[in-house]
């Protein structure tokens, strides 16, 4: 649906405001449902990272989850028409949709099953990168390797997430696992604080998997996306510190919505 551009910010708020009525509409066709989820949690990350202390923002992205796991949940192909809609071009707000969309996907076929915690899941997930919001430009979207001054600024998003984060105390507690542990793996190697298996969270472990899937298999600035089979194939590696029951499942998971890994 085209919406015109000066009316697009009456558009989104429309849509959240009425995002449970509109996935419960059934005049309105899964697809359609999916699309319009997409694109408004895109719009509403956004202004979360315009302004990720700004109270408002961050309640909508709370209950936008909420009502998107209520959806997922119900919907008998929700899941698929979710991964089918997803954007192949990075942007972070894009990415941040995306990390959410597999990570809610792959913690239901893991077998976590309860509302809150798919909730706490999902807003952490949708969350993760928020630290990045400090970060300038010019690093964020360098058409290059990052040098090591840059990495190391880099390297402290998850932290500065979490910070961002507790200046608004509004989301679980659980859901800052996702932000602060989406760069930790099991083998030790990752940050900020080198976790080993023991000590990350499943949250953890499921947004590691989706956020660096994610990265890979989408267009950046500097390089083409990467297929899903080689994504795949390097993720399984052992030195990648992936959680290996977690990632067969979701190299299953990805089957009927990836034809690149036949």
């Amino acid at each position: 649906m085209y919406v015109a551009a000066n009316q697009r910010h009456e558009y989104q708020q429309y849509i959240r405001t009425n995002i449970s009525q509109i996935l419960a509409d059934k005049s309105v066709d899964d697809f359609t449902k999916s699309s319009i989820v997409y694109d408004s949690a895109k719009e509403l990350v956004k202004d979360v990272f315009a302004d990720p202390t700004k109270c408002q923002h961050v309640k909508d992205s709370q209950a936008f989850v909420e009502s998107t796991v209520l959806y997922v949940l119900k919907g008998k192909n929700a899941f698929l028409n979710m991964l089918r809609v997803m954007s192949f071009d990075y942007t972070i707000f894009t990415h941040s949709v995306n990390v959410c969309t597999f990570s809610l996907a792959l913690a239901h076929a893991a077998g976590i099953a309860k509302t809150n915690e798919l909730v706490q899941l999902a807003t952490g997930a949708l969350l993760h990168d928020v630290g990045k919001a400090r970060i300038s430009e010019s690093i964020l979207h360098k058409a290059g390797p990052l040098d090591q001054s840059e990495w190391e600024i880099m390297r402290k998003h998850p932290q500065w997430g979490v910070e961002l984060m507790t200046e608004t105390d509004l989301i679980p507690q659980e859901s800052y696992i996702p932000i602060s542990q989406h760069h930790e793996r099991r083998n030790g190697d990752g940050y900020p604080d080198g976790l080993g298996n023991d000590e990350i969270y499943i949250y953890g472990k499921i947004v590691a998997i989706a956020d660096a899937f994610d990265a890979m298999t989408t267009n950046r600035v500097y390089r083409e996306a990467v297929g899903t089979f080689s994504t795949l194939k390097t993720m399984s590696a052992p030195e990648e510190g992936f959680d290996e029951p977690l990632l067969r499942q979701f190299i299953k998971l990805l089957g009927p919505v990836r034809p690149d890994l036949a």
